[in-house]
C-alpha cells in the first residue's frame, strides 16, 4: 500500500507542479541513480526512497517488483490521475491504465535550452533570442528569464541585432564580427562642383552623425596653368607672378640664375629687396643718384661707373669727382680724392703725398730721384740736385 502511494504521489508531481511549479525542494533533482544518496533512487528527476531489496540479488521484491512495472510505464507516459477521458479535453490523449496525459505538463529545466516560457524553475536562468551566430558577439548580449512562482518568464533585456550604424562609431551593431562596416562605406560620392578637391569625396562615418556623409578628398595642387586646379574659385593663387623665377610674368616663364622675376620680368641681380635692381625707368634714384643696371650709384665716386654709367676706371686708379685718377701722382687727389696739393712750395704729389721736388732728398728735381743718405737736394743754376762731398750719392 505504502508503495503504490508513493507511486500515485510521483505520478501526479508533473500535474502538481505545473500548475505552478512549486518545486518541492526536501527532494534532490537529479538525472540517475548516481546522483542519490545510498537508499534513494532517481525516480522522474527527483531522487525518493528504495522500499525494499532482495538482499541476495537486489531485485524488487513482492509488491515493490510489480510496481516497478507500472512505474516503467509511466514514466515513458507522464499522467495525471483522478481524471475520466472527456471528448471536450482538446490536445489531451489517455495513456495505459486511462489516465488523461495533458499537453501542458511543466518540465523542469536548468537553463533556457528548449525551455518554453512558463517551464518549471527554482531561479532565473540567462537566454537570447536572437540568431545563435551572433550571440555575445558585439553589441548583442543575452537577457534573462525570471524565475517567479517556480515558473520561467519571457526572455527580457537581450540585446540583438541591428543595422550598422555611424552613430556609435566602433561598435558591431550587427554582431557580426566587424565593427563599422557600414553598407556604402567608403563608395566615392559627388559634392557641388565648387566644394574642395572639386566635388569628389567618399561615404564616411563624422561625428556620430547616423548616416555616411560624403566627405571631400584631398583637394588636387594648384598648377601654374590658368586654372583652377583644387576648385577654390581663384587661379593660380599660389604663384606670385610678380616674383616667381619659375613663372615670371606669365605661367612657365623662367628666369636665369644671374636674374631675378622684378615686377614681372626678368633682370639682373641688383641689391635691392628679393635680389631685383634698385631702379628701373619706372623707379628712378633718388637725387644725387644714377641708375647703372638696376643699380642706383654715385658716378662722382663709382669706380666702375665713374661720370658715367659704365664707365670703369683702371686699375691703381680711383673715380675722383666724376673722373678716374692716379692719387699716387694726382696733386688735386694726391693720396685721396680732394686732397690737393698747393700748400706752399709743396705742389708735387709724389708716391701719393705732397713733397717740395726742390728740397726734398728722396724726391730731388722728380718723384723718385732719391739722393741717397750721404747727399742733399740743392738748387744748381736754377734746377734742383743732388750734391755731396764726394761728388758722389749712395
Amino acid at each position: 500500500m505504502k508503495r503504490a502511494l508513493a507511486s500515485a504521489v510521483l505520478l501526479l508531481w508533473p500535474a502538481l507542479v505545473s500548475s505552478g511549479c512549486n518545486v518541492d525542494e526536501t527532494h534532490q533533482r537529479c538525472q540517475s541513480d548516481d546522483d542519490c544518496v545510498t537508499g534513494d533512487e532517481c525516480y522522474l528527476g527527483f531522487c525518493v526512497a528504495i522500499e525494499s531489496r532482495d538482499a541476495a540479488t537486489g531485485e524488487r521484491r513482492g509488491a515493490a517488483a510489480e510496481s516497478d512495472a507500472g512505474a516503467r510505464r509511466r514514466r515513458a507516459t507522464p499522467t495525471l490521475t483522478g481524471r475520466t477521458p472527456r471528448d471536450d479535453d482538446a490536445g489531451d490523449r489517455v495513456g495505459m491504465g486511462g489516465d488523461v496525459v495533458t499537453t501542458d505538463m511543466c518540465m523542469a529545466s536548468d537553463d533556457d535550452a528548449g525551455a518554453t516560457e512558463g517551464a518549471c524553475c527554482d531561479r532565473a536562468v540567462a537566454c537570447y533570442d536572437g540568431p545563435k551566430q551572433t550571440r555575445a558577439v558585439g553589441r548583442c548580449k543575452d537577457g534573462m528569464r525570471a524565475c517567479t512562482d517556480g515558473k520561467l518568464g519571457v526572455c527580457e533585456g537581450s540585446v540583438k541585432p541591428r543595422t550598422e550604424s555611424c552613430d556609435n562609431q566602433g561598435t558591431d551593431d550587427d554582431c557580426d564580427g566587424m565593427a563599422d562596416n557600414v553598407k556604402d562605406r567608403g563608395k566615392e560620392c559627388m559634392l557641388p562642383t565648387s566644394a574642395a578637391a572639386c566635388g569628389k569625396g567618399a561615404l564616411a562615418c563624422v561625428d556620430g552623425k547616423k548616416g555616411l556623409q560624403c566627405v571631400p578628398d584631398a583637394p588636387p595642387a594648384e598648377v601654374c596653368n590658368a586654372k583652377d586646379d583644387d576648385c577654390d574659385s581663384k587661379v593660380d593663387e599660389t604663384f606670385d607672378l610678380k616674383k616667381d623665377l619659375m613663372n615670371c610674368g606669365a605661367c612657365g616663364t623662367r628666369c636665369t640664375n644671374t636674374q631675378a622675376c622684378c615686377g614681372g620680368a626678368c633682370a639682373a641681380r641688383g641689391g635691392g629687396p628679393d635680389g631685383c635692381p634698385e631702379c628701373s625707368a619706372a623707379q628712378p634714384c633718388a637725387a644725387g643718384r644714377t641708375c647703372c643696371g638696376g643699380a642706383c650709384v654715385d658716378v662722382q665716386a663709382s669706380n666702375n661707373h665713374c661720370g658715367a654709367c659704365g664707365n670703369a676706371c683702371a686699375a691703381r686708379q680711383t673715380c675722383c669727382n666724376g673722373a678716374c685718377v692716379d692719387t699716387r701722382a694726382d696733386e688735386k687727389n694726391c693720396g685721396r680724392c680732394g686732397a690737393a696739393c698747393d700748400q706752399g712750395a709743396a705742389t708735387t704729389c709724389c708716391a701719393g703725398g705732397c713733397v717740395d721736388i726742390t728740397t726734398d732728398r728722396r724726391n730731388c728735381g722728380a718723384c723718385g730721384n732719391n739722393c741717397g743718405v750721404v747727399c742733399t737736394c740743392e738748387p744748381n743754376n736754377g734746377q734742383p740736385e743732388c750734391r755731396g762731398p764726394l761728388a758722389v750719392c749712395f
